[in-house]
């Protein structure tokens, strides 16, 4: 079975038995507070290890998530390392969280610029994006810095990105003036 099957499949097992027990939000709250533990590079390969028994991982789990978490989410995450698929949790989170958006009307967007964006200019942007036509709900900004771009900033969402940096602009500029419009387009026989 495809790690995306996997994924889906116990991610909606997730969101069904949250919803039943009216505690979605608790949930959620967990799922991206675990999905901050899995930033650290140690937690993340201890997921993904196949060399360290599931019990191990289960005592981890124990020790770090027990009474912090809702015991829904605890009990959940416990079956998941029970059937042996705790290598898949991040997946498993990030379909949660794409399923939980998707049933919100909630957009993802992540935004880059080359410095840092203050509230007023995120806002700005969000009102720009929804008064286009764009994004229809409401939008869960991801902001990073990248000087590179120079300027301006990179709108991805959805599939789709809108570049207005001005390195996008200068390499745009780079190939156009790349052509030379005097060299003979006429082949000789």
């Amino acid at each position: 079975m495809s790690i995306t099957r996997i994924a889906s499949r116990y991610a909606k097992s997730l969101i069904d038995l949250a919803k039943s027990r009216n505690e979605l939000e608790a949930v959620k709250e967990d799922v991206q507070g675990f999905q901050k533990a899995m930033e650290s590079k140690d937690f993340y390969h201890m997921l993904k290890s196949p060399v360290i028994p599931s019990t191990k991982k289960a005592e981890i789990f124990k020790l770090l998530f027990e009474g912090k978490a809702n015991p829904t989410t605890f009990g959940f995450f416990n079956l998941v390392i029970r059937k042996g698929r705790e290598m898949y949790m991040p997946e498993i989170l990030n379909e949660f969280m794409a399923s939980y958006r998707k049933m919100n009307n909630i957009v993802s967007v992540n935004v880059i610029s080359a410095v840092p964006l203050n509230a007023a200019a995120q806002e700005a942007i969000k009102a720009r994006l929804i008064e286009s036509g764009l994004i229809t709900g409401s939008i869960e900004m991801h902001t990073k810095v990248n000087p590179n771009i120079i300027g301006g900033f990179q709108i991805e969402f959805d599939h789709k990105l809108i570049d207005t940096s001005i390195s996008h602009a200068l390499d745009k500029m780079r190939r156009e003036l790349a052509i030379n419009l005097y060299e003979s387009k006429i082949r000789s026989l």
